[in-house]
């Protein structure tokens, strides 16, 4: 990449990986004999991973898929039409209704203007930004926290993937033969179908290790009130 754009992903400090993350920014940091790898944050307040940024920008908590839609759409503003047909296409090839309904409400709703108003970030920094995307030549954006932290987690990183499928560069800097161990997690609608075999009175013993579902998950309510239905509960944890 020689473009950088972190929606407040602090890859720096709290990613999995941290070690390698910041081994893979230094080489990126390294010079280049055409041009300075560029970097720029946008969150709400300055992390670590903000501080060694070129550029930071702050936005309201959690409005970062604003500041994203925005670039977005200051950058398809000078695209021609083809453009936008070559990456709806994408988006269909590649079956994602989300990121498509995404990027019509960019199109036809949110502009520059109204993304800067309601996020806090100026609208010259947001077009800056979108003209820097522009002359890179293979941007990355990476969009940070989750569903537990943010509302809007899911939207801000469909964003900075439709910001990525911009340059077909971009789409070389993902390595999807090597996914992430915690991709093999369960996932939310697995919890979704727990819950339901709690309450129908399926399951008789749970046993929950280092972690408080009632706390962490949405809607852990329903979840308590789930586990009500569980005869024998053990949970496994430090405190």
């Amino acid at each position: 990449a020689d473009f950088l754009i972190s929606f407040g992903a602090d890859f720096l400090e709290a990613w999995p990986s941290q070690v390698e993350y910041a081994r893979r920014f230094a080489a990126f940091r390294e010079p280049r004999k055409d041009a300075k790898s560029f970097f720029v944050y946008i969150g709400p307040h300055r992390s670590l991973t903000a501080s060694n940024a070129d550029h930071m920008i702050f936005v309201k908590p959690g409005t970062e898929y604003l500041a994203a839609a925005g670039i977005l759409s200051a950058a398809m503003e000078e695209q021609d039409v083809n453009f936008r047909q070559r990456l709806r296409q994408l988006l269909i090839a590649n079956n994602a209704s989300a990121a498509e309904r995404l990027m019509e409400k960019i199109t036809g709703q949110i502009t520059v203007k109204a993304a800067a108003e309601q996020s806090g970030a100026p609208e010259a920094a947001l077009r800056h930004v979108a003209r820097r995307l522009q002359r890179a030549r293979s941007p990355l954006a990476l969009a940070g926290g989750n569903g537990l932290l943010s509302p809007h987690a899911v939207t801000t990183a469909i964003a900075a993937n439709l910001i990525c499928a911009m340059k077909p560069a971009s789409l070389a800097l993902v390595d999807f033969s090597r996914p992430h161990a915690l991709a093999q997690a369960t996932s939310f609608e697995q919890i979704v179908k727990l819950s339901g075999r709690m309450r129908a009175g399926q399951i008789e013993l749970l046993l929950i290790y280092d972690t408080n579902p009632v706390f962490t998950l949405p809607g852990g309510r329903q979840f308590g009130e789930a586990l009500q239905q569980v005869p024998h509960v053990i949970s496994f944890g430090g405190i």
